[in-house]
């Protein structure tokens, strides 16, 4: 039952931190909080129902992305983390090295790669 809570909670904080809430604005452009404001009661149902729906979109994907992907043992997590992401990590490391001395400083965009130069 903990699990299930933790899901609705974590589901509830997407929207919010991430999804915009209540609104349906793009750009400024929508259902902003001023627009449904001035609905009155309407404006307010329609808000909860906006969220109520990001929400279990939400779920959705969360539960569709556990039932699909395997569970991976703490073993296998330390077997992927030392042997796999370590690698890889370092690679792209050296990569953006190589990358950033190789190239001229204005094809970079300058910021942390024109301190190297």
């Amino acid at each position: 039952m903990a699990a299930y809570s933790a899901l609705l909670v974590k589901c509830c904080l997407m929207p919010l931190l991430f999804r915009g809430g209540w609104t349906l604005a793009i750009g400024g452009y929508g259902r902003t909080t001023a627009v449904l404001r001035g609905m009155g009661v309407f404006g307010g149902l329609l808000g909860l129902a906006i969220f109520v729906t990001k929400v279990m979109t939400c779920m959705i994907i969360y539960i569709w992305f556990r039932a699909t992907f395997p569970r991976f043992r703490f073993d296998q997590l330390m077997d992927l983390g030392g042997t796999w992401m370590i690698a890889m990590a370092l690679a792209k490391l050296l990569f953006t090295g190589v990358l950033g001395r190789a190239l001229p400083l204005g094809v970079c965009g300058g910021g942390v790669l024109s301190v190297a130069a």
